[in-house]
């Protein structure tokens, strides 16, 4: 049920994050947004891409599907992507949570984050944290499971 949740929840950051990566510019403030450009297109891109990897391969361990595939493979995708999500939305509303309490040189610019940003870094963050969650559980869960094979 968690996992499915946060895939539900990865929606949002990651839909937010491939719009920025096309050019759009809602939600970005007006400077910040002027000077945006490649670089910053492939971070968003890249970051959508690991919240939906983290979500399609956390189901797929959740469901146990689909069955041919290694286990290994899809947990290491799963840990990564999650971990990065996580951990760079985490990063990423504190950032913003300092800037919008303290201002300083990003209000100056005209470069304080806006509601959208900060709701996208949270979103993500809690993404991550609950699909590496979701993980452990299942970590948890398969060490409980006997061994296929192993004597009674």
């Amino acid at each position: 049920m968690a996992a499915t949740a946060g895939a539900v929840l990865a929606v949002g950051p990651a839909a937010t994050h491939a719009v920025w990566a096309a050019g759009a510019t809602v939600g970005l403030p007006a400077a910040y947004a002027s000077e945006y450009h490649g670089d910053q297109a492939v971070v968003d891109l890249l970051r959508a891409l690991f919240l939906v990897a983290a979500a399609s391969a956390t189901l797929c361990l959740v469901w146990d599907r689909p069955a041919g595939t290694r286990v290994r493979t899809t947990l290491a995708w799963a840990w990564v992507a999650s971990g990065a999500a996580g951990c760079w939305g985490a990063y990423m509303t504190l950032v913003c949570g300092v800037t919008r309490v303290s201002g300083g040189p990003m209000e100056q610019a005209g470069k304080l984050p806006t509601a959208l940003m900060i709701t996208t870094y949270a979103g993500e963050m809690i993404t991550g944290f609950l699909l590496a969650g979701c993980l452990a559980a299942v970590l948890a869960a398969r060490s409980r499971r006997p061994a296929l094979g192993a004597a009674e």
